[in-house]
């Protein structure tokens, strides 16, 4: 998720978030179905908990490199974390194991439409997929984008605590989802999705 001030949420979204929720379930369902991969804020346990309703500890992790990558943050009124491309670099994240599909719907609602979800490779050779910013999408809203370094140790040690106050700010806006929803039956929309990224690659 963007680093936003709640106050700066309301003023991006001032008839509510409910208002994008077709967008929302749209992401919500898509899922390549792999380990997912965390290099910001849900590397940290309370986070984690916070966004998917629970714990951390209870899930199977690992700590991966994903090579000829680097973090950073893209430059904006918000500024928007992520993983890019980097010959030479890696990026040390956490990868968790098994999130159920309701898991991956409020990940998809804390990450919002600033974010899509891709494949990355890992230094073992296994893959893994990891909600990154949609550059493009920045683009169109703010113009020309620019880039600079991110640190998860920076952004706990400096912005931790406000940071928990509005992601419970946030996340209390999620839709509530009733378990038998047919949009969230596993792999829902994958298909489509799918070709979406391919018309994207080809252009």
């Amino acid at each position: 998720m963007a680093e936003l001030s709640w106050e700066t949420i309301r003023e991006y979204y001032p008839n509510g978030a409910e208002g994008s929720d077709r967008t929302f379930l749209d992401r919500a369902v898509f899922t390549h179905g792999l380990p997912k991969l965390f290099y910001g804020s849900l590397r940290d346990a309370r986070v984690f908990e916070l966004v998917t309703g629970r714990p951390l500890a209870e899930r199977r992790v690992e700590r991966v490199t994903v090579p000829d990558h680097k973090l950073g943050r893209i430059m904006t009124h918000a500024g928007y974390p992520g993983i890019f491309p980097e010959p030479g670099g890696a990026v040390e994240c956490l990868l968790v194991h098994d999130l159920g599909v309701e898991e991956h719907a409020c990940i998809a609602w804390y990450e919002w439409d600033e974010y899509r979800l891709e494949h990355f490779p890992l230094a073992d050779g296994r893959v893994a997929e990891a909600f990154v910013p949609d550059v493009e999408r920045i683009r169109a809203v703010f113009g020309m984008v620019d880039f600079e370094p991110w640190s998860f140790e920076n952004w706990r040690a400096s912005h931790y605590d406000h940071a928990l106050t509005d992601l419970r700010a946030w996340m209390s806006l999620m839709p509530d989802l009733a378990d038998d929803d047919p949009r969230l039956v596993a792999g829902a929309g994958n298909e489509e999705h799918a070709a979406k990224r391919e018309v994207r690659r080809v252009r």
